[in-house]
């Protein structure tokens, strides 16, 4: 039964990130709506669902393991298995603005958090450290400064808005909200299943909890990324696909990680500091494609070499256990 809804919720995964590209797009193009700012909104808290509801109910549970490897997880995922399976198909041409706020504040949310975590030790048996309710509570702070600072920088023209040759045709606005909507909806359903089965194969086969939230949980709840950042791809939409996976690994970690805290302090294990690294190297990967001279884009050659880290990295994970 686990094999069959895998398979189910792959297909409903795809489908409902097509339907919200295009459905978003679409909106976006009816309003001069920049596509950076879709993809960093509507897009990215979407695709984002399933880490927040696997993180609260890991919150409710007290699997703090799961938890953080899930985000940790999710965040070298979306960078380097979601673009980079998106830059191995196109180009991603990156925008100048996009350059200038949004991936020099992604890429100092994880060290911020680091920050929080190792200057709060833990007074639990085996060590480690831990991230508090006051650190959930300034991360979900600092979230919305960071979105409502990108929203005045749309308004202000700064976002640059799509061509008439983004999106191939105008959709009507209440069949683009139902694409949305449904896209939504089938994101959800199809991760969870997804997640579901691939836990219920995953300790079938004595993986521990640390491994299953780092792999088989942290590369479910990244599908949708994955799926929309292809279909932006595909569809020629780079900002929404770069931005899809910049505001989802912002999201992950200011919002899902600061709520999750605020349920429960989250101790964070020193097994896990190696992953902490990891997800903020592959941020810096990301940021060096782009600000070589003369580049302001994600190569189809960065795509595979992304791709070739992120495998490295899994078989790591693999061999850690």
């Amino acid at each position: 039964m686990d094999y069959l809804l895998l398979v189910v919720g792959f297909v409903i995964l795809v489908k409902g990130a097509d339907y919200l590209v295009e459905g978003a797009g679409s909106i976006a193009k009816s309003f001069n709506i920049s596509d950076l700012m879709i993809g960093m909104t509507v897009v990215a808290l979407g695709t984002s669902a399933p880490e927040l509801v696997v993180n609260l109910i890991a919150s409710f549970n007290g699997s703090q393991e799961m938890a953080v490897g899930n985000v940790l997880g999710s965040n070298t995922a979306n960078v380097l298995l979601a673009l980079g399976i998106a830059a191995a198909i196109t180009t991603l041409h990156v925008s100048p603005s996009m350059k200038k706020f949004e991936m020099p504040f992604s890429l100092m949310v994880l060290p911020i958090m680091l920050a929080m975590v190792i200057l709060t030790p833990s007074s639990v048996e085996g060590g480690g450290w831990v991230l508090e309710r006051w650190h959930g509570a300034l991360m979900i702070v600092i979230f919305i400064i960071f979105m409502f600072l990108s929203y005045k920088r749309s308004k202000s023209g700064e976002g640059e808005a799509l061509s008439d040759e983004d999106i191939p045709e105008l959709i009507p606005l209440p069949k683009a909200i139902l694409f949305i909507v449904g896209g939504l909806v089938g994101l959800g359903f199809g991760g969870h299943w997804i997640v579901t089965s691939a836990m219920g194969i995953a300790t079938s086969f004595g993986m521990s909890e640390a491994l299953i939230g780092l792999t088989i949980v942290a590369v479910g709840t990244s599908l949708p990324e994955v799926a929309a950042s292809i279909a932006a791809a595909r569809k020629g939409n780079a900002d929404m696909a770069v931005g899809n996976v910049v505001g989802s690994n912002i999201f992950n970690v200011l919002w899902v990680l600061g709520l999750s805290s605020m349920i429960r302090p989250i101790v964070v294990d020193d097994k896990l500091m190696t992953d902490f690294y990891v997800a903020i190297g592959a941020s810096v990967i990301l940021m060096i494609s782009i600000i070589r001279p003369k580049r302001n884009e994600i190569a189809r050659s960065d795509g595979f070499v992304y791709l070739g880290i992120y495998a490295a990295y899994i078989v790591y994970l693999v061999i850690r256990g």
